[in-house]
């Protein structure tokens, strides 16, 4: 007898978020799927509150607002022994944690495996419940994410991961008086491709002045954003003598 199948598709937080379950609980949580991502021709469309979803739509909701750190659903998860023991780990990494690849293989018993440990979490079927994107490369750098790497960005800062924490320590480390482009800061914390997400990190900082976001500048010499406005930040580095910036590297 084959299992009964239901599915629901929303629109959260600017993300098209696809929902499979089964009577027994949630099969598949994917973004932005294509059409010919998933066969769906044996699956029963529904609401997206309807009770055989098991109410993961306002999870997810709760999730992307903010408000929600932990899911109360129940899983039936299709995969290997291999698979299921990695998306098992995942489950262990705390909100607002990372791991790297290498330190998921160790815990699973086999750092060389790291290839396989890898593949397995980018085959996880169930986004955000269990959180592959937690994962990370060993120098920080974001790496692969099958939703892509802007949801994954996305994701590590509404849980205001150790990412946004490495690089306000690394501002703190430039000198009164001094300034850094977003490329060398980028550089600093491992990867230079991470300009954005480092940018992005960067104008997030919660502690102006202490944890100096005014000394970045853009690459050219230009003061670029500021949360607190260009006025502000053009009297901060005024008062550090900065304005004809000398370059931290």
């Amino acid at each position: 007898m084959i299992s009964k199948t239901y599915f629901s598709v929303e629109t959260i937080s600017g993300i098209l978020v696809l929902v499979v379950a089964s009577q027994k609980g949630i099969s598949k949580v994917v973004f932005n799927p294509s059409e010919d991502s998933l066969d769906l021709s044996n699956s029963t469309k529904l609401q997206s509150n309807d009770p055989y979803l098991f109410g993961i739509f306002d999870q997810l909701k709760e999730y992307f607002a903010g408000t929600r750190k932990e899911f109360d659903v129940t899983l039936d998860i299709e995969g290997t022994d291999f698979q299921k023991r990695v998306w098992n780990e995942l489950r262990n990494i705390p909100y607002g944690k990372t791991i790297s690849y290498k330190t998921l293989s160790e815990k699973l018993g086999d750092v060389k495996a790291i290839r396989a440990v890898g593949k397995a979490n980018g085959q996880n079927p169930i986004a955000i419940i269990i959180p592959c994107h937690r994962v990370i490369g060993a120098n920080g750098n974001l790496v692969g994410y099958a939703g892509g790497l802007d949801i994954k960005e996305k994701l590590l800062h509404i849980e205001g991961t150790d990412f946004q924490k490495r690089v306000w320590n690394e501002l703190r480390k430039i000198p009164f008086g001094k300034t850094i482009s977003y490329k060398i800061l980028s550089e600093k914390l491992g990867d230079v491709k991470a300009i954005r997400a480092v940018g992005k990190a960067n104008g997030q900082n919660p502690i102006a002045i202490i944890i100096p976001c005014h000394r970045v500048i853009g690459a050219n010499g230009s003061l670029v954003g500021y949360a607190g406005g260009l006025a502000i930040k053009e009297k901060l580095l005024h008062l550090e003598g900065a304005l004809n910036p000398e370059l931290f590297d």
